[in-house]
């Protein structure tokens, strides 16, 4: 009952470091975010500006794909195992598929 007792005393002061620690955590939270907005009210503002395309550079990316063949799938190019490519050639008969070429 003593180690229970204990247990139960260990598991408040635990409690009570937790609540401490998201108390701390939540006072630095605010002090940034306070902190980051009167950074941002000081920043100049920036007007927008219009993407400039370049014709030359459009023109030599499409220059330079225009002869190129389309990317392969992505897949292993490991063969099966010896077991899983016994299985795969053969039906449970032992006859040969007609699909799988020898």
């Amino acid at each position: 009952m003593l180690r229970q007792l204990l247990n139960v005393a260990k598991a408040v002061h635990d409690m009570h470091k937790a609540s401490n620690d998201l108390r701390r955590a939540r006072q630095i939270n605010n002090v940034v975010k306070h902190q980051l907005a009167q950074v941002a009210a000081a920043l100049p503002a920036i007007p927008a500006t219009n993407a400039v395309v370049d014709r030359e550079a459009v023109e030599a990316v499409r220059a330079s794909t225009a002869g190129q063949e389309p990317g392969r799938p992505v897949g292993s190019m490991l063969p099966p195992t010896f077991g899983q490519a016994k299985n795969h050639a053969t039906t449970r008969s032992g006859t040969t598929r007609p699909d799988i070429e020898r």
